[in-house]
This record gives structure tokens, C-alpha cells and sequence, in this order.
């Protein structure tokens, strides 16, 4: 039986991005995959070449326990149910063929590289679909925003954004998988979840310890991450179905552009980040009564500062309907900074004077 090849075929030192997409188009970083093979006696027969691994999830700590061949680079596990043998895997598409996810993959090119994994893994488990009929178990699809120049105040004010239907996220974290890149998460891990990042932060961290590694990355990378907010909606199997993604077959563009956008639109990702008088004006147009007004103001308030409310949960959700109507968050109480957003269609922060 042949043994799997080792490392990235498509790694080179001096890579320059190839394929490179639409960057205004949303792309896919990582994909889970799954499918029936032919049994179980393949794992017995190399079991002097395979090694334990782990993924550890970067935002809960869980820690899920995988297998890779000693000399392969895709982790794998394999699950029994009755008569029916399953092989798990996960990777992402773009460090597997570029060596790097600075630049995730369109829909054609990402197919094109689950059609090598899946040639990766035939000759020894025997695939019982075509590569068609794998099982999308996860699917990241990223935007990067340019111009980012003040993440932190973008996302301290995005995490105090209540959504209806969202129970109260956990806001900001440093993530230590990605260096301490400063991040925002929203969603469930078992069926969507998003995050916004800081994108340089991320890449530093991997170049250093690249280096100290004796595997040192391109140099590009650095230059090409430099005011970027990464955007990227994890979206489990639940979730892939009810939008229609159950195969590979569905992993079209248009597919990633639909859960990207409805990511973004569900956790209210776009809205405006203003000072006090813009908030204030913006509550005062609203139309509602004074006493609505005045209660939506406290409301906007308390959820800035994490602050605990006795209000009903009728009203306060009343109150988050306004607020994503208006589409506006408070920013702090002294600050005297223009407005300023991420725009989903321009891809870039924009910032906007206001007069107070």
C-alpha cells in the first residue's frame, strides 16, 4: 500500500499568490469533510505511521482528538456507526495549496483543492461516493476589510450590539492560537459562528514562530496583512443545510457569497459606531415618543458598559429592534471621533466627520 505524501506539495518559499480571488468576493479558508470508505482494516495496516494529533478550539479550549499520518499533513478520524464507516477530515484549502490563508480560495478553486484531498486519501480508505457527494461538515468563508486603522474601538463598540434571537456573546478575547490577535466572536461553535480579528497580528505570530522554527515564511505576508480586519462566519452541518450546503456539489460561489452575507447581516456586523450626540440625534429622529426615547437611550447605555438592567425582557428587546433599525452603537461617552463602520460592499473601513 502506498504511503500518503508528505507536506504540501504546493509550498514554496518564494510563493507569490497564484489564483488569487476577487477580493471583493468572499472565500473559503477552512472545510470539514466527510464520507463512507471502505472499512477500517487500511487505519490497522498503517498503524506504525500514523500519530495522535489534536485541534484545539481557539475560543471555548475544547480539544478534539485526531490522527495524521507521521509523514502526511491532513489530521483525519474515523467514525463507525452499524455497518457504515466514516472518515473525518479537516484542513484549510488555502494554506494547503499556497502555504498560506492570506488569500482564501474561490468556490472553483476551492472544489479543485478538495479534489486533491480526497485523491490524497483514496488509495488507502477506499472513498465508497465521488468527491461530488463528500459531506460539507464545516465551511469558513472570510472577507478581509482594508484600511482598518482603529480595530479596538470598532470592536469594543460592535460587541455591546444586542441582537434579537442572540444570547449575550462573550465579546472581546485575545486570541492565543493566532499571537493575542485581538478578536470578536458572536454565534454558536455547534452551529454559526463568526469572528472579526485583527489579520497582522495573526500573521506576525506565525512568522515569528516560523522563524524560530527554522522554517521561515514569506515575506509577503507581512506587507500584505498590514490594516486588516479579517471577517470569517464558521457555519457547522446544521447550519450549512438550512442554507442549502449539505455536498461539495453545493460549495458554489454563489453559496459562499449567500452565508457570508446573511453572517454578517444576522450579527449586525455593519453597524455605525458614533459619539453621544450622533446616538442622541439618531434616537431623537426615531419617531418614537419621548418616555420610548428616553428608555431606548438607558438601553443603548447599559449595554455599552455591560451594565446589568432590570427592564423586562419584552422591552429590551423591543429596545434591540430599535437600535439595529437605526443601525447605530455608542462609542465612548468623551470621545469626539468621526463615525465610522465596517462597509460589507466596500470591503474597507470608512470613518465620516460629524458635527456636534
Amino acid at each position: 500500500m502506498p504511503s500518503p505524501t508528505s507536506g504540501n506539495q504546493h509550498q514554496s518559499l518564494d510563493w507569490l499568490p497564484r489564483d488569487c480571488p476577487d477580493p471583493q468576493a468572499p472565500g473559503i479558508d477552512t472545510v470539514r469533510l466527510s464520507g463512507p470508505v471502505s472499512g477500517t482494516d487500511w487505519v490497522g495496516t498503517m498503524a506504525d505511521k500514523v500519530t495522535e494529533t489534536s485541534i484545539v478550539d481557539a475560543v471555548t479550549g475544547e480539544v478534539e482528538r485526531w490522527f495524521m499520518w507521521v509523514q502526511g499533513d491532513l489530521p483525519f478520524k474515523i467514525e463507525v456507526s452499524g455497518d457504515t464507516t466514516t472518515l473525518v477530515t479537516e484542513c484549510s484549502l488555502p494554506r494547503r495549496r499556497n502555504g498560506s490563508n492570506m488569500f482564501p480560495l474561490t468556490a472553483n478553486h476551492a472544489r479543485d483543492e478538495v479534489l486533491d484531498v480526497y485523491h490524497y486519501f483514496d488509495p488507502h480508505a477506499g472513498w465508497r461516493v465521488p468527491v461530488e457527494a463528500l459531506r460539507v461538515r464545516r465551511l469558513d468563508a472570510t472577507v478581509d476589510f482594508t484600511g482598518v486603522t482603529d480595530l479596538p474601538r470598532l470592536l469594543a463598540a460592535l460587541a455591546s450590539v444586542s441582537t434579537p434571537g442572540e444570547r449575550r456573546n462573550p465579546g472581546l478575547f485575545y486570541d492565543r492560537e493566532r499571537g493575542g490577535a485581538l478578536t470578536m466572536c458572536r454565534g454558536s461553535r455547534e452551529y454559526e459562528r463568526s469572528l472579526i480579528y485583527d489579520k497582522a497580528a495573526e500573521v506576525r505570530h506565525r512568522h515569528g514562530r516560523a522563524a524560530r522554527g527554522g522554517h521561515p515564511r514569506p515575506s509577503w505576508e507581512i506587507s500584505a496583512s498590514v490594516d486588516i480586519a479579517r471577517f470569517e462566519t464558521q457555519a457547522r452541518s446544521r447550519y450549512l443545510v438550512r442554507q442549502g450546503v449539505h455536498t461539495v456539489a453545493d460549495m458554489t460561489q454563489g453559496a459562499v457569497d449567500r452565508l457570508a452575507q446573511r453572517a454578517w447581516d444576522r450579527h449586525a456586523l455593519g453597524t455605525h459606531v458614533a459619539d453621544a450626540p450622533t446616538v442622541l440625534r439618531a434616537i431623537q429622529g426615531s419617531g418614537l415618543s419621548a418616555t420610548k426615547q428616553g428608555g431606548l437611550l438607558r438601553h443603548v447605555l447599559f449595554e455599552r458598559y455591560d451594565m446589568d438592567c432590570d427592564t423586562a425582557l419584552g422591552t429590551c428587546n423591543g429596545h434591540r429592534n430599535e437600535i439595529r433599525r437605526l443601525g447605530l452603537t455608542l462609542d465612548e461617552l468623551d470621545g469626539r471621533r468621526p463615525e465610522t463602520w465596517l462597509d460589507f460592499e466596500a470591503r474597507r473601513q470608512i470613518s465620516r466627520a460629524t458635527e456636534n
